[in-house]
Order: structure tokens, then C-alpha cells, then sequence
């Protein structure tokens, strides 16, 4: 029974190092945009085994997404970026951190005043993690891909550099939205947060933005961001929509649709879709999609 049971550790161990060998080999880029339902958290895996979460969602749902898309021998996140404090987008962070060994946050240097905003915060200061308040011009190479910071600029932050992080002041969280964009190889993501309208002006005045592959529609497809000067610069050929089913604010809206379509772009919704993944070689992505049983 012992010889027996050693033969079976051997042959799981050496599969587990064959599909392991097999994955970094593939090159390939891994983008789940997560179905959490009124709120926004994208998971990526890089090449080499990189983690990334771009923000959190409205409840502990990103939590159990992310358990079943991580590979289960994994837990470290390299990176955690909370584009802004806003509740649909933190929630899940506060279990993430006491969960996951998370080396690097990301987050624009702004509060909110909510019990969950201060629950990350207590928890960053036990855990120790790294904190990095996003700017443009920054960047981060990881293997061959490349994230660069668009907003927000030092000049936008409010002067909180002396201020505890749960003192900081509360200006509009959305116009301070941390924008990124992902470039592997060919293919080009760029990640919006809440951003506004106001937000892609600067942005466009700055010279900031380019055409990309894919859009994560900012703030749900509601009509006060992806304006039709924006969308004239980014043409998108994917546009993903985080938003939950039926809610109560009417997202997403008929105008950004329209102006999606009209820009060409195709619409891929969470509310329709579940959660939408991206797999990719350095030249496109193959796109598919995962429905969700009710927990």
C-alpha cells in the first residue's frame, strides 16, 4: 500500500512540474474580468505566473472567483491595485489581504470615510504590504508585459502627503480613478476604473491617449464617462462591461452603448456574459466565457 501510494505522490508531482513547465512555456496572458455583479475586479496572470488584481467588487464574491482561478497551490498576489475607495470596488480586499500574501498595493493617494476603506487600511498596516500611490508617467514591466500608469498626476492629489492614510482628504474619488494600460506584445487593455468625463479630457489634453484592443468601460457604461471624443481616440475593437444585473442605477446606459456601436467596438457585458476571460499569445486573444451558479 506505502509503494503503491509513493507511486502516485511521484506521478502527481511529476504532472504537477510537466504543466508547469508546459504553462510558462506557452507564453501566454491570462485577463478574467470577474462577473461580481454591480462592481468591477479583473484578475491577470502573467507568463511567468504573475498575479494581479485590479480592484476587489461590492462583496466577498471576488473572493471566491479568484480562489477558483488561482492556481490552488498559489497564494501570493503580486500586485493589488484598488483603483479608487468606492465600496463596489474595495469590498473583497479586506479578506483578500488576510487570505493571499500581497506584495505591492497600487491605489491613488485619496480616502473615503466608510468602514470598509478604514478595515483596509488597519489590515495594510498589519500585513506590512508594500503601498504605492499611483502617477502617470510610472510603469511596471513584468516579463513582457508592460503596465503604465495614465492617471492620476501628483499635481490632482490634494495635499495628504503628511496625513495618515485614513485621514487623507475626500475630493471626488472617481475623477482621481487610477487608469492603466496593459500592453503584451500586439495587444493593448486599457483599465478606467470610475473614470469620468472630466478625467479623459485631461487625459486627452495630456496627449495620454491611444488606440487599444480592449476598453474595461469605465465606471459600469454609465453616461457620465467613455464620451465620444474619448472613444474617437481609444477605437476599441473589445469593450467589456462590469455591471450587475437589473441594478438599480440603469447601468449600463443607452448612450455609451450606442456610442460603442457606433465606434465599431464589440460589447461584452458581465450581467449577459459571467465572468469573460482573455487568453493571449503575444499577436491576439481568444475570448470565453464562464456562466455562474447562484452561491
Amino acid at each position: 500500500m506505502r509503494v503503491v501510494r509513493y507511486s502516485l505522490f511521484v506521478t502527481f508531482l511529476a504532472g504537477f512540474f510537466i504543466s508547469y513547465v508546459l504553462w510558462h512555456q506557452r507564453d501566454i496572458l491570462l485577463v478574467s474580468f470577474f462577473d461580481v455583479g454591480q462592481g468591477d475586479s479583473t484578475y491577470i496572470r502573467t507568463p511567468s505566473g504573475a498575479d494581479i488584481l485590479i480592484d476587489a467588487g461590492p462583496d466577498l464574491l471576488t473572493l471566491h472567483r479568484l480562489g477558483r482561478r488561482m492556481p490552488w497551490y498559489d497564494r501570493r498576489l503580486e500586485l493589488l491595485v484598488l483603483t479608487h475607495p468606492d465600496s463596489d470596488h474595495i469590498t473583497a480586499a479586506v479578506e483578500i489581504l488576510r487570505r493571499y500574501e500581497v506584495l505591492h498595493i497600487l491605489l491613488p493617494n485619496v480616502a473615503n470615510d466608510t468602514p470598509v476603506f478604514h478595515a483596509i487600511h488597519q489590515e495594510i498596516e498589519q500585513q506590512h504590504s508594500d503601498v504605492h500611490f499611483a502617477a502617470v508617467g510610472e510603469s511596471l514591466q513584468l516579463d513582457k508585459v508592460r503596465i503604465d500608469v495614465l492617471h492620476p498626476s501628483f499635481a490632482e492629489y490634494p495635499n495628504n502627503a503628511s496625513m495618515p492614510l485614513d485621514a487623507r482628504l475626500q475630493p471626488p474619488t472617481n475623477d482621481l480613478s487610477v487608469v492603466m494600460l496593459l500592453t503584451y506584445g500586439a495587444n493593448r487593455f486599457l483599465f478606467t476604473g470610475d473614470a469620468t468625463r472630466k478625467l479623459e479630457e485631461t487625459m486627452l489634453r495630456r496627449g495620454l491617449v491611444t488606440q487599444v484592443q480592449f476598453l474595461k468601460v469605465a465606471h459600469h457604461g454609465s453616461r457620465t464617462s467613455t464620451h465620444w471624443e474619448f472613444l474617437e481616440q481609444v477605437r476599441p475593437e473589445i469593450a467589456v462591461i462590469s455591471v450587475g444585473q437589473e441594478n438599480r442605477f440603469g447601468h449600463p446606459h443607452r448612450e455609451v452603448l450606442e456610442r460603442l456601436q457606433n465606434i465599431g467596438a464589440t460589447i461584452l457585458r458581465t450581467d449577459i456574459y459571467g465572468t469573460i476571460h482573455a487568453e493571449c499569445d503575444l499577436q491576439q486573444c481568444r475570448w470565453s466565457f464562464e456562466k455562474h451558479d447562484a452561491l
